[in-house]
């Protein structure tokens, strides 16, 4: 089996995936197999499709894959996939019940991930559809978006201290599992 066979199978695994978890029964899969965006830094970065043969919807998926033989960077996979499935949902949650004029949510939709060795992956929906585009990592950033960065970071640090003043059991609780990555790639290296 060729590397562009092998990868349009582990796409479409994780594509099947995604359909189970939308419960979609009758789909079609659409791997794009033909265009990789590329390492990602720490991660492959690919795309595709999941269409409802019954509704006619189509979901985009973007799919951040752990590159093989790169297992130092799975405390990252695990770090982001802990975000995803219960981090930022307390964080919504907490922002919600406390009314928060302007809730932080502007993460893409998590779909489904897993840290198997050798095949993690994190599926969430593709915001290119939305109007979102990568920013060409070739280029530096100006002043602007480095304020915008920094500004939503501190958001985010923000709802994180307020939870685990506010309920120190819920964060770590939430928090568990979580790593301090640089450490343990430094260790393992």
């Amino acid at each position: 089996m060729g590397d562009k066979d092998k990868l349009k199978e582990q796409l479409s695994e994780i594509l099947t995936e995604v359909a189970k978890v939308k419960k979609i029964k009758d789909f079609e899969l659409i791997p794009d197999v033909d265009r990789s965006y590329g390492d990602g830094f720490m991660s492959q970065f690919y795309t595709g499709q999941v269409k409802n043969r019954e509704t006619g919807e189509n979901f985009h998926i973007a799919i951040k894959k752990c590159p093989e033989n790169q297992q130092t960077v799975t405390s990252l996979f695990n770090n982001e996939k802990l975000f995803y499935e219960s981090i930022f949902p307390m964080m919504r949650d907490f922002q919600l019940k406390r009314n928060v004029v302007k809730v932080l949510d502007n993460v893409p939709g998590y779909i489904c991930g897993s840290m198997e060795p050798k095949k993690e992956y994190i599926a969430m929906d593709h915001v290119k559809n939305l109007g979102y585009e990568l920013y060409d990592k070739t280029k530096c950033f100006n002043a602007e978006h480095l304020r915008s960065i920094f500004k939503l970071y501190g958001k985010f640090h923000a709802v994180s201290f307020s939870i685990e003043k506010s309920l120190p059991e819920a964060f770590k609780s939430g928090t568990k599992g979580t790593r301090e990555h640089f450490c343990y790639i430094h260790q393992h290296t």
